[in-house]
């Protein structure tokens, strides 16, 4: 399984990288023939999309209650993430059913747990893949978000 993580430089501890990256390197330590570990710092756009591509899964950021941008993009192109999707994020959209992000607690073994059932549970990955771009579609397409701001500009 390939596992990308960009960690951007002096701003690992902000994200939560530094837990992600230790529970990461210890899956890899632990399972080394079954993992490939894609790693970037501080990486263009280019740099970051090319390295992305191919991977299974991406770790985003820890302490958030909602995906970053990047996570957003990875999930468009059906890579698993491995992040913050708290319970109030999913309220907030409204989704009771899609559920693709793999929400982590910022503890090592929390981390580690979920990386190490996600590699053992590898059938479980073209799920989340594919529940990840209908994620997407359903609440990030362009369209709809364009709309979603000129019916809020119009009502005042």
């Amino acid at each position: 399984m390939k596992f990308y993580i960009n960690l951007k430089h002096h701003r690992e501890e902000w994200k939560g990288k530094d837990e992600l990256y230790s529970a990461l390197y210890k899956l890899y330590y632990r399972h080394p023939s079954a993992c490939e570990i894609k790693q970037t710092v501080s990486p263009s756009y280019d740099e970051c999309e090319y390295f992305m591509d191919g991977c299974d899964v991406m770790l985003d950021q820890l302490y958030s209650y909602s995906p970053g941008l990047n996570a957003l993009y990875a999930m468009s192109k059906g890579i698993v993430v491995v992040g913050g999707a708290e319970e109030e994020y999913y309220n907030l959209l409204g989704e009771n059913k899609l559920r693709p992000i793999i929400n982590v607690r910022p503890e090592e073994n929390d981390i580690y747990n979920k990386l190490e059932s996600l590699l053992a549970n590898k059938n479980k990955i073209h799920q989340l893949s594919a529940d990840s771009i209908e994620y997407i579609k359903k609440h990030h397409c362009p369209i709809k978000v364009a709309k979603e701001c000129l019916d809020f500009w119009e009502k005042y």
